[in-house]
C-alpha cells in the first residue's frame, strides 16, 4: 500500500538525512568526522539495485539487524550470506550484525520471521479462551 498523500516511509527519510548529514561532514569536516562518514550508507542504501539481494529497504534493513558474512568463512559461509546464529558472530570483522539478539530473526526461506511470528501470535488472540484460562 502507497502512503497518502506526500508521506513516505520512515527508512526513506532516514535515508534521506544521513545521506545529506554525511554530505556535510564529507564537505565540512567536523570533530572527529570518520564515524559519520565511514558509515556503511552512502552507496549501500541508496543504491540501485540494493545490495545483499535485498528487495527494499525493509529488506536490506531486515537483513542487516540478522547479520552475514562479510567474508568467506571456510566450511561455513560465503560472502554476504545470512547468519544462522549469534553464535557464529565473530570478533575479527568477518561476520557484522547490527543486533545480536536478533541473528537469525531474518532467513532467506522464511524472509521477516518476526512477521510470521506476530501473525501466528495475533491468530492465537482471537481464539476463545479456555475455561479456567488466563
Amino acid at each position: 500500500m502507497d502512503p497518502p498523500g506526500e508521506a513516505r516511509p520512515d527508512l526513506e527519510i532516514i535515508t534521506e538525512l544521513m545521506l545529506k548529514v554525511i554530505g556535510l561532514y564529507e564537505a565540512e569536516g567536523g570533530v572527529l568526522p570518520e564515524p559519520i562518514t565511514k558509515l556503511r550508507w552512502k552507496g549501500w542504501y541508496d543504491a540501485n539495485p540494493l545490495p545483499r539481494g535485498a528487495k527494499s529497504l525493509v529488506d536490506l534493513v531486515s537483513r542487516e539487524i540478522n547479520g552475514w558474512a562479510e567474508a568467506d568463512i571456510p566450511d561455513q559461509y560465503t560472502a554476504g550470506q545470512l547468519l544462522a546464529s549469534f553464535a557464529h558472530l565473530k570478533d575479527d570483522g568477518s561476520t557484522s550484525s547490527s543486533c545480536w539478539i536478533f541473528t537469525q530473526s531474518y532467513n532467506e526461506k522464511d524472509g521477516n520471521r518476526f512477521y510470521s511470528l506476530g501473525v501466528r501470535y495475533l491468530q492465537t488472540l482471537r481464539k476463545p479462551v479456555l475455561e479456567g484460562g488466563h
